[in-house]
């Protein structure tokens, strides 16, 4: 398969529209695209870029973008995250990552610096089979409001202080509390389990996690993108 360089002109030439969110996207999904560069020519116009459908291994090379706010970057194979980009992306309230390629903990610690961040989507990502998850990401990014589309509860926060301990404290241990090991999530697997039960009303079905997934991947447009993840949203209680 041949590379497809995200040259200025695919930019230019790439379809932009007012999103349903009255916000201004770009539409560069599905272009064989293997890495991020030349965004410097979006001249800081959008609110959203969509690089759904892609080949990107890594999020990088954003120049200053004020204005950009979401990113859409399902069906990628994303294993790593610049450190240091949200200089570049103060204002990123949302990230959308289904089916990629993050697998640990310490893949995703650089989004603690976006302060802005509340909404993020790992599903599909294999990150989401290690024990205690939601816990861990939820530590690891405090301000987040919405995990795979899910509304992060106050308990699930008062969880996740009672097993990694207060953020505060985990930033004065140093960065190597970032790389939370195997045990550690294990052996409290246990012991959270038990009031996993009582969240279960509040989460997506399998079968409904399954249904977004299939959706996600058929969605032609930012649009149906959009629309997806609002429906889905509202089907969570709040």
């Amino acid at each position: 398969a041949r590379m497809v360089r995200l040259t200025v002109d695919l930019i230019l030439r790439s379809a932009a529209f007012i999103n349903p969110l009255k916000e201004r996207e770009i539409d560069l999904r599905g272009n064989k695209i293997s890495f991020i560069e030349n965004l410097g020519a979006t001249q800081d116009q959008y609110d959203t870029i969509d690089l759904s459908d892609n080949e990107i291994s890594k999020i990088e090379n954003f120049p200053l973008l004020e204005r950009l706010q979401t990113i859409y970057l399902s069906n990628n194979r994303v294993t790593k995250i610049e450190e240091g980009l949200q200089n570049n992306l103060p204002n990123l309230h949302t990230l959308i990552l289904p089916n990629n390629r993050l697998e640990d903990p310490a893949q995703i610690a650089s989004l603690s610096q976006f302060k802005k961040l509340t909404t993020l989507s790992l599903i599909g990502n294999p990150i989401t089979l290690r024990p205690n998850y939601r816990l861990t990401v939820i530590h690891k990014l405090p301000n987040l409001k919405f995990l795979d589309f899910q509304k992060v509860k106050i308990k699930e926060k008062r969880e996740a202080r009672a097993m990694f301990g207060s953020v505060a404290a985990a930033s004065a241990a140093g960065p190597k509390t970032f790389s939370i090991d195997d045990t550690t999530m294990s052996s409290s697997s246990s012991s959270s389990s038990s009031s996993s039960s009582s969240q279960a009303p509040r989460k997506l079905t399998p079968a409904q996690e399954a249904e977004l997934m299939d959706l996600l991947k058929k969605a032609q447009t930012p649009e149906e993108i959009d629309e997806i993840t609002k429906r889905y949203a509202s089907q969570l209680p709040q």
